[in-house]
């Protein structure tokens, strides 16, 4: 199986990301699994437009997007993007959207075609923190993974498609809401095993 993981360069006051902390950690291969590994711009639209062309060249299976969600204690599966943008900062562009629909065309929302459940309790079951969440946030993070999941849809969801939120690294200094990388990159590589065990399935 190919798998293509991407994370998200650090972005407002933050020096560093900790998608991409644990994104730099993961292997090249697990198992018999093909890993490629891809670190995009936290840029409404063009984020999407570098995996899905990634994904494509890559010829991969599935696309697995992290992103670091602020105040999340736990690492948690997203279960669906909706068709929606709603944030308070800005993206690495300078743009900021407050309350606008992503796509004119597009389906009010996408649910995740990974095995998300079964992710959570890969991790679950290591004895990490880890849960499903019915919400990437209104930045970012859920407009790559909806426009992704939309694309897919659109192509006969050949590639799975699905995101994962991380807390922050320990070294970020946000006590009470963050893991270490080494754990975090554990959480991840047994999530990815169990995508492999689905796809299989």
């Amino acid at each position: 199986m190919r798998i293509l993981v991407t994370a998200f360069d650090p972005f407002g006051e933050l020096d560093t990301n900790s998608s991409m902390m644990v994104l730099q950690e993961l292997n090249d291969k697990i198992g018999d699994i093909e890993i490629k590994k891809l670190i995009i711009p936290t840029i409404y639209g063009e984020c999407a437009r570098i995996v899905w062309e990634e994904a494509l060249a890559f010829d991969a299976d599935a696309i697995l997007s992290l992103g670091q969600a602020g105040g999340r204690s736990a690492v948690t599966v997203e279960v669906i993007g909706i068709n929606y943008a709603c944030a308070n900062m800005d993206d690495n562009a300078g743009v900021k959207i407050t309350g606008e629909r992503l796509c004119d065309d597009g389906k009010a929302a996408y649910f995740s075609t990974l095995p998300v459940k079964e992710m959570a309790q890969a991790a679950k079951a290591r004895g990490f923190k880890a849960d499903l969440s019915v919400s990437a946030g209104g930045f970012v993070c859920n407009s790559l993974l909806y426009t992704l999941l939309k694309n897919a849809h659109e192509a006969g969801n050949a590639v799975l498609v699905g995101f994962v939120h991380l807390p922050y690294e320990a070294s970020q200094g946000k006590d009470g809401f963050s893991m270490t990388k080494e754990d975090m990159t554990v959480c991840v590589e047994e999530m990815i095993k169990a995508i492999n065990n689905f796809e299989r399935n």
